[in-house]
């Protein structure tokens, strides 16, 4: 994976369509286990491939099996940049967006939802949200899986200006010396939708650009406050809040969100935003 707009390695992997020699079954008790047993056994038959030789299994099943989600995965079963797992990740697809893949191959990477409003699948600007627009990772989910390193981030440390690439665009070839993210702690920041307290904040600027191409037309040229939970390595960590987005001349000062420090948007265009970070009276 890179650390812009993200890529896979297609040379590593196989689609196989698997005859199951039976109907599929009907009456909605969603049978994936004995079902994915069988077509594991079927695709080993009919192609000498074996899918638990792979790190990651994906299974496009029919609505006929009455599952009530549109996917499911496990979380973290194979974190980016640990090597090859065989086994060790499944995820399930039972509808036809692309964003739904995208969103179970986060969950076996490590990440978990993106929630706003008190809402787990909330955040529309990120990919593990509920969506079905095409859009990237977060900042934060970024960071998180080390796609964007630490060098790529403006740690708050006085108040003064900040200049933001475009989330779409590449440290290791952006020449603008800009940074991708502006951060700092909030210990009594809350992300409502997962229940937790406390975190680092990331601001970002997202244009409709690479995989953010489609972006929903609120989210685009504007400036994105995201909430990463403490987590203490646990999964808590793969789990982002949206708390505010800005566009240009907007200002955001609620203490509860931002304390003590207050962020003005005084530019948001092309590739850039220009922030304003100032302390805030109590």
């Amino acid at each position: 994976m890179c650390s812009s707009d993200l890529s896979f390695d297609e040379s590593n992997s196989v689609v196989l369509s698997v005859n199951m020699g039976k109907k599929a079954p009907k009456g909605g008790d969603c049978p994936i286990d004995a079902e994915g047993f069988l077509a594991n056994q079927k695709a080993k038959q009919q192609s000498g491939k074996d899918p638990m030789d792979y790190t990651h299994r994906e299974y496009i099943i029919p609505w006929s099996f009455g599952c009530a989600w549109g996917g499911l995965a496990n979380v973290g079963c194979a974190n980016d940049g640990d090597g090859p797992q065989p086994g060790a990740c499944f995820a399930w697809i039972n509808e036809d967006y692309p964003t739904t893949r995208a969103h179970e191959f986060g969950h076996n990477i490590g990440l978990d939802h993106g929630g706003r409003w008190g809402q787990e699948y909330g955040d529309d600007s990120s990919i593990m949200g509920a969506s079905a627009s095409w859009r990237g990772f977060t900042a934060p989910s970024r960071f998180f899986m080390g796609w964007l390193t630490d060098a790529a981030k403006k740690t708050y440390s006085s108040a003064g200006l900040v200049s933001l690439r475009s989330l779409h665009l590449n440290p290791s070839t952006d020449t603008s010396g800009d940074y991708s993210a502006l951060a700092f702690n909030c210990a009594q920041c809350e992300a409502e939708s997962a229940g937790l307290t406390g975190g680092e904040i990331i601001v970002s600027f997202r244009t409709p650009n690479g995989y953010d191409r489609d972006l929903d037309g609120s989210f685009q040229n504007k400036v994105s406050v995201h909430l990463q939970p403490e987590g203490y390595g646990s999964w808590w960590q793969g789990i982002t809040e949206l708390l505010a987005v800005l566009g240009a001349g907007a200002r955001h000062d609620a203490l509860q969100v931002l304390a003590p420090l207050g962020l003005a948007v005084g530019l948001a265009y092309r590739n850039l935003a220009q922030l304003e970070v100032a302390h805030v009276d109590r």
